[in-house]
């Protein structure tokens, strides 16, 4: 019996033993593997983390650790400092607003063509009341008003008569016979008859033929059919105004058409102008200008200005145009 219970207490402690070393041996194995190492955390900015290159584990009993299996990781960028700025020199700034140009002058195109409105002349000598009363006390002058470019709206007739032509589809177009006309717009200024107006600016220059020079077309409405214009009468108003000019020179005016099918008809009448003073162009019928062949698929009127001769001093004024006809 003795002798049993000291080889059971003999088992025991053998097994007491044995489990510490164990336990011991398991600690040892725990420190011997090392956890992958971490990068660095990287400096300020975006830049990517250089890969985690893990240092061997320092193993228990000196035993060597595997090395640690950092995989390469983007680097946490720490907080980024804001730069200082840097010394190149900074682009150019932006300018100051610029001061608007004035208005250019009108465009000029071939005589098929539309020039642009260019700058909008200036009414230098006011007169509605002459075109009102011109037309209610001698309506013979402004008759036929339904037949004509008048630069009017429908209230500004007498009432029971009128309308003319719509103004938006009676648009003027300068032609490249010359540059001396500057721009135009529909106004109550100095009209001929009723209330309205075709203001055009005048700047004549020395120097090119071109600058003495200007001419404008009137466009008919396109419902208004003209095939043929033999027989039919044509009359139509300008007024130049402005300083006197240049010594020597002499201003003149032509009515010209033009045709689908011929182009630019120039009338063989030239009229001197005498300034701030009506002038009319008066052809009953118009073949008594032009030729019969011609007045066909007729689609605008107008006319023409030219200074002569080409002198050394500058001109600039406006000229009046109204009541416009080639009717029935």
């Amino acid at each position: 019996m003795g002798i049993r219970r000291f080889r059971a207490a003999r088992h025991l402690g053998l097994l007491l033993v044995s489990t510490a070393a164990i336990g011991v041996g398991l600690a040892a194995c725990g420190s011997d593997t090392s956890a992958p190492s971490l990068p660095a955390a990287g400096a300020g900015g975006a830049g990517a983390g250089a890969p985690g290159a893990g240092s061997p584990g320092a193993g228990a009993n000196n035993v060597s650790g595997a090395p640690g299996a950092g995989a390469p990781s983007a680097g946490a960028g720490g907080a980024a400092v804001a730069g200082a700025p840097g010394g190149g020199t900074g682009g150019a700034s932006a300018g100051a607003a610029g001061v608007a140009g004035g208005s250019g002058a009108g465009g000029t195109v071939g005589a098929s063509g539309a020039g642009g409105a260019g700058v909008t002349p200036v009414c230098l000598t006011p007169n509605v009341q002459f075109g009102v009363d011109n037309a209610t006390n001698k309506y013979i002058e402004c008759d036929v008003e339904t037949q004509s470019i008048e630069f009017d709206q429908p209230g500004d007739f007498t009432p029971g008569k009128g309308p003319g032509y719509d103004p938006a589809q009676t648009t003027a177009s300068f032609t490249d016979f010359g540059s001396a006309f500057t721009g135009s717009a529909v106004q109550q200024c100095h009209p001929y008859c009723w209330k309205g107006n075709l203001t055009i600016g005048i700047g004549f220059k020395p120097g090119s033929d071109a600058s003495t020079r200007g001419e404008v077309l009137l466009a008919f409405p396109p419902s208004v059919n003209i095939a043929d214009a033999t027989g039919r009468p044509s009359l139509g108003w300008i007024w130049v105004d402005g300083p006197d000019l240049p010594a020597g020179s002499t201003l003149n005016a032509q009515m010209v058409l033009k045709s689908s099918t011929k182009g630019l008809l120039v009338a063989k009448e030239t009229k001197k102008v005498t300034l701030k003073t009506w002038l009319e162009f008066r052809y009953f019928p118009i073949e008594s200008t032009f030729n019969t062949a011609d007045l066909v698929n007729i689609t605008h009127i107008g006319f023409r200005l030219t200074l002569t001769p080409n002198t050394s001093a500058a001109w600039s004024g406006v000229v009046y145009a109204d009541h416009f006809e080639l009717r029935k």
